[in-house]
């Protein structure tokens, strides 16, 4: 009995042991049910999407897109801003950037906005200044502002902006923030730098302190002594297009070491840019030493300029080192592309030390193109050093004028010397070219030269085309061991040269010349020579006259050839009338077996296809012997004449007259004629007084041409 009751309990308990054990299990299954977001199958659902207006503004952190059961909760979710953006609300009007969506019975797409930041972007001006522009800007995160400049009051300067910026104009990029900046300015001249009031300039930092103003107008009040300061060229980056007037003061001690970029005070002097009554004493300026390749141009005033220089004076030295490049070097200017200058003053010497590609010197300027060069003087312009491959001219180098406007050239005063070997050397230019339809005008200017060992040598200008030239003259050449020299022109085509002069000496290996040695399409009139000229080939005016004409022009002195020669004209095929020689011709040549012929002229050595009228010779041909070839070779032609060596094609030969007082040397008027040349109307004289009485007879039917002399042979009026 007690057995059974025991089994029975057992059993009870054991069931209730059960029963415990599935009611626990069916209540955690049940809790598992209750944390699953997966609603029945037969349960209702709702999405939920979070969006942003502007994906550039921000984003948003937690699940975008929720499904949700019918009366449940959503996640939450956060509005996340960028950089440079704000967030503004959701679209259903809630503020909170975090939130969570409960009790959900719908559907809903709700949008986070985001507004870029507004910054406010200030700018102002401190002492001396002002702003141009808006000065209190709202700008966007991201985008940049408006343009603003830093203008600075009449007599300041810009410096620099608060944060270091040091563009006057600026626009600041991609805003990020709130700022303001300051524009910061620095007083520099008292006046307004205008011409009634200057900015006056007293000191050397003042002088500098122009790059700030280049279109202003200046003046000096004081005499600067700026000895101690290397100087750099004050207008490189931009031109020099105001006035700076140096009130008839003096900077003295100008000192640059610039190798081959601008150097000079000023740089570059720009079409507007005028200066005058300025005086520059001691220029020290050394270039060439970087041995940079290119052009470089070098003055003591300007190395480039295209404006007016007026009333200016400059004295000092020039050294030139060793460089790649080509040089323009001018006592004043380097290369004066167009403008003028006027009534400048220059003495300056040149060393040359180095090696250049080519050197380009004159005493004005080492270039000149299209400007106007008027009454200036160079007292001095010297060159010395080593040899080298230079061209030389008393005013410029080179000049040429390419634009339809009249440019002249007058009134200038030169001397020049040089004792090292050049190339070329002109007394005013080496070369220069003027236009077919428009010539360029040279008047009124005299040259003093004085050089030795020159390839070639022209005591006014070497090569020369498209000139009018006018009253010029060359006094005292004393020019020795040059290859070709003439005293005036060494070649001129399609010119005009008229009331022109060279007075002095020319000793040359090659050909010496009076006055021309080259001329074709070039009229002479109203010129002269005088002088010693001895070469190889001598002639007291020209060696050639190709297609133009001589009239009223004369030539005096001793023309001392090796082997061939004449009193005026060695070449002549075109016209030449009422002109003279009383050049006496000496033939020093003593070599029997000279390679040349020898051939000789009182007046003309080769006259063919030309027209001679109203002319004399008075001078005497001499020498000791004739070069009639090496032996063993094949006998040259020679010829010596009293008044004309040789004729060839067909000429006229009117109303002129010789002396032929010595006849052992000449011993024909005509010494060799060859085809027809008509008959020619040549008077001979046995002495020289039978000829002073030539006026009346040369004049002919005319008047105001030929003017008899007392105990002298006629001039011409």
């Amino acid at each position: 009995m007690i057995g059974t009751v025991c089994d029975k309990i057992k059993k009870t308990v054991f069931a209730v042991i059960i029963c415990v054990a599935t009611i626990a299990v069916c209540l955690l299954v049940a809790c598992a049910s209750g944390n699953d977001d997966t609603p029945p199958i037969d349960e209702k659902t709702y999405s939920v999407v979070y969006k942003v207006n502007d994906e550039n503004g921000g984003f948003i952190r937690g699940d975008a897109e929720q499904q949700i059961a019918e009366g449940g909760d959503g996640k939450m979710v956060t509005a996340v801003e960028n950089v440079g953006y704000r967030f503004v609300g959701w679209s259903d009007g809630m503020t909170a950037e975090t939130r969570r969506e409960l009790n959900v019975t719908g559907e809903k797409c709700i949008t986070a906005i985001f507004e870029r930041n507004t910054y406010i972007i200030e700018y102002s001006a401190g002492q001396g200044g002002s702003i141009t522009g808006d000065v209190k800007q709202k700008v966007q995160s991201g985008d940049n502002t408006d343009k603003v400049i830093a203008v600075p009051d009449v007599g300041y300067r810009f410096v620099k902006w608060s944060d270091g910026k040091t563009d006057a104009e600026r626009t600041d990029v991609n805003v990020m923030q709130s700022y303001g900046f300051s524009a910061e300015f620095e007083f520099l001249y008292d006046g307004k730098g205008t011409q009634a009031e200057p900015y006056l300039i007293s000191n050397y930092v003042g002088l500098c302190n122009s790059v700030y103003y280049p279109n202003s107008v200046f003046l000096l009040t004081a005499d600067l002594d700026i000895s101690s300061e290397v100087h750099e060229p004050i207008f490189t980056k931009y031109e020099f297009n105001g006035v700076f007037d140096g009130g008839g003061h003096t900077i003295s001690g100008l000192n640059i070491n610039r190798g081959t970029l601008y150097p000079s005070l000023f740089g570059r002097v720009g079409a507007n840019g005028y200066i005058k009554d300025l005086s520059l004493t001691d220029v020290d300026i050394e270039a060439g030493l970087q041995g940079a390749e290119g052009e470089t141009c070098v003055g003591a005033v300007a190395s480039i300029s295209c404006g007016k220089i007026e009333n200016t004076t400059v004295g000092g030295a020039v050294r030139i080192g060793r460089s790649k490049g080509s040089f323009y070097i001018g006592g004043l200017v380097g290369h004066a592309q167009s403008g003028s200058i006027k009534k400048c003053v220059v003495t300056v010497d040149v060393e040359y030390a180095g090696s250049v590609s080519e050197l380009y010197l004159g005493g004005i300027a080492g270039k000149g193109s299209n400007v106007e060069i008027g009454d200036c003087t160079v007292e001095r312009l010297m060159l010395s050093g080593s040899s080298t491959d230079c061209n030389i001219g008393g005013l410029a180098a080179a000049f040429e004028k390419d634009i339809g406007i009249e440019i002249s050239i007058h009134g200038n005063r030169i001397s020049v010397f040089s004792n090292i070997t050049v190339r070329n050397y002109g007394g005013l230019f080496v070369e220069c070219h003027g236009e077919a339809n428009d010539l360029l005008r040279i008047e009124n200017c005299v040259v003093t030269n004085n050089a030795e060992n020159c390839g070639t040598f022209a005591g006014f200008i070497v090569d020369a085309d498209y000139v009018d030239i006018e009253n010029c003259h060359v006094l005292n050449n004393e020019i020795t061991a040059c290859n070709n020299g003439a005293g005036f022109v060494l070649r001129s085509d399609y010119s005009f040269i008229n009331g022109c002069g060279a007075d002095g000496n020319i000793e040359a290996t090659n050909r010496a010349n009076g006055f021309c040695d080259k001329a074709s399409y070039t009229e002479f009139t109203d010129c002269y020579s005088v002088g010693e000229f001895s070469g190889n080939v001598a002639a007291g005016f020209t060696w050639d006259i190709l297609r133009g004409s001589a009239s009223r022009c004369y030539s005096k002195g001793k023309v001392m050839p090796k082997v061939q020669g004449a009193g005026f004209a060695y070449i002549v095929r075109s016209t030449v009338s009422d002109c003279y020689s009383q050049c006496d011709v000496i033939v020093t040549n003593t070599d029997p077996d000279n390679e040349y012929s020898t051939y000789v002229g009182g007046f003309i050595c080769r006259l063919g296809g030309s027209r001679l009228s109203n002319c004399y010779y008075s001078g005497s041909v001499r020498g000791s012997v004739y070069s009639l070839g090496a032996p063993g070779n094949f006998p040259r032609e020679y010829f010596v004449g009293a008044f004309i060596g040789k004729t060839t094609g067909t000429n006229t030969i009117e109303n002129c007259h010789v002396l032929h007082a010595e006849k052992g040397y000449a011993t024909d008027v005509v010494a060799n004629s060859v085809m027809s040349t008509g008959e020619p109307d040549i008077v001979v004289y046995n002495e020289l007084q039978s000829m002073y009485e030539l006026a009346d007879i040369l004049n002919g039917d005319r008047a105001d041409v030929w003017k008899n002399v007392y105990n002298a042979c006629p001039d011409l009026i």
